[in-house]
């Protein structure tokens, strides 16, 4: 696995988008955003729990929309379908997978 940051992360779905208009409205790229655990003052969140999947098919990493939403699944399988853009939680760091 490679750490790379979320200003990249969001590089690599933004130019799949570009490059495979016709791809951008179902998963065909996929990636982990893993937030800090300072997000949770006072609560101890495992890696696994502060990591969620999201795909190149969320608003917010196609050009031209009007919606920006960012929807993504927790790794721990508890919360899914999760409005990520909703929360102003930090970012430690992002992988493709």
């Amino acid at each position: 696995m490679e750490k790379i940051t979320f200003s990249k992360f969001e590089s690599i779905m933004f130019e799949y988008n570009r490059r495979f208009p016709e791809k951008q409205d179902t998963a065909q790229i996929t990636g982990v955003i893993v937030f800090k655990p300072e997000n949770w003052p006072g609560e101890a969140y495992t890696e696994q729990q502060r990591s969620y999947r999201v795909s190149n098919a969320n608003r917010c990493f196609q050009a031209g929309k009007i919606a920006n939403s960012m929807v993504g699944n927790c790794l721990d399988g508890k919360d899914l379908g999760v409005r990520l853009d909703w929360y102003k939680w930090a970012v430690d760091y992002c992988y493709m997978d």
